[in-house]
């Protein structure tokens, strides 16, 4: 394919900013066309970007546009599956938002469709590309670690009452899981670091913090990997009285990396709680949910463009059929919790 990449932007929303940051950084692609149903919210974001491009009331225009090679799409969440399947089918490349499907329906839909195409089809997990979680990947890979046998991530959040996504973000027919949105992200880096697929999942749900939301405000799950490991994630969103937090902990035989400090039994008295002198500390790369090395959308999404492009394995990138193990696992807790039970996975069939 050459280059530049020619793009479609469908969503012109607040994440739409950090893809278009992806596709500059790249400087390989190029925005040739814009679809969003809010025509003033549109020509807002083409004149801020300096955008000199079609706009489309209807995605399916775009999508029509033989010029269109590959796609971002940043719609609401219920809608990333039906654009997923009409942008496959147009035989256009997809960047999508997570989460990537809220349904098994939709899971098998969008995976035919991507199979049948021959597209190339990431997804937006794109904490694996922060620095701190690469190292983890790094040590686990190389066995610095040991065997790692527990794994937990928490995603805390209270969301600023200015962002537009309150339009839509604790309404159940336009966002069906807020677990699967925002914890959707601790699901996909423990499975990414585990290196491993769960197999069950038992939890707890409750709307406590936040009773207006129609899905889940905090949500504690635990899973059981295939090679017996065990994971956990918190989720509290909506309005805890907390400052963003995104936590991460790696348990291993021989180490422990918790958050940006590694412990391993190689290191004088790394058992000791006192002391602080024979830890590794990595600099502070923890997610901030602010762009940057730490929540690195521009690579996620450059990384994309070499993908299509063939110049990159795109190994980091979450791919369509991880995305859908890691809707899965979000809807076994939610399924868990309502049933006071263990949930076997998968709960989707794929090949």
């Amino acid at each position: 394919m050459t280059t530049p990449l020619k793009v479609g932007l469908i969503g012109t929303g607040w994440i739409a900013q950090h893809h278009i940051a992806g596709y500059k950084r790249s400087g390989k692609a190029e925005i040739v066309a814009v679809s969003d149903v809010k025509e003033d919210v549109a020509r807002q974001f083409m004149a801020s970007h300096g955008l000199n491009c079609q706009y489309y009331p209807k995605y399916q225009d775009l999508l029509a546009n033989s010029a269109v090679q590959a796609v971002s799409i940043c719609v609401p969440n219920k809608y990333h599956s039906e654009v997923t399947v009409a942008a496959a089918n147009a035989g256009k490349h997809i960047m999508a938002e997570k989460p990537f499907v809220t349904s098994p329906e939709e899971a098998v839909r969008s995976y035919q469709a991507i199979q049948k195409n021959g597209v190339k089809c990431a997804v937006g997990y794109h904490r694996r590309f922060n620095p701190l979680y690469q190292e983890a990947v790094r040590l686990r890979h190389e066995g610095k670690l040991g065997k790692l046998f527990f794994i937990q991530s928490d995603y805390i959040h209270n969301l600023p009452d200015e962002l537009p996504i309150w339009d839509w973000i604790d309404k159940k027919a336009l966002n069906p899981s807020l677990f699967h949105a925002g914890g959707g992200h601790c699901v996909d880096l423990i499975r990414y670091i585990m290196n491993d697929e769960i197999v069950e999942c038992i939890a707890y749900v409750s709307n406590l913090n936040y009773p207006s939301c129609e899905t889940e405000a905090e949500t504690v799950a635990l899973y059981r990997f295939k090679g017996g490991q065990i994971g956990k994630v918190m989720s509290l969103v909506l309005k805890p009285v907390a400052s963003f937090a995104f936590n991460l902990e790696v348990y291993g035989t021989k180490g422990t990396l918790r958050n940006n400090r590694l412990m391993l039994d190689s290191m004088p008295n790394f058992n000791d709680p006192a002391n602080i002198d024979h830890e590794i500390i990595y600099p502070n790369w923890l997610p901030n949910n602010t762009p940057g090395i730490t929540e690195p959308w521009d690579v996620e999404v450059s990384e994309f463009v070499n993908w299509v492009l063939g110049a990159s394995d795109g190994k980091v990138l979450c791919k369509a059929k991880d995305a859908i193990r890691v809707a899965e696992a979000c809807w076994a807790a939610v399924i868990s919790s309502a049933e006071g039970r263990p949930v076997k996975l998968p709960l989707v069939e794929l090949d």
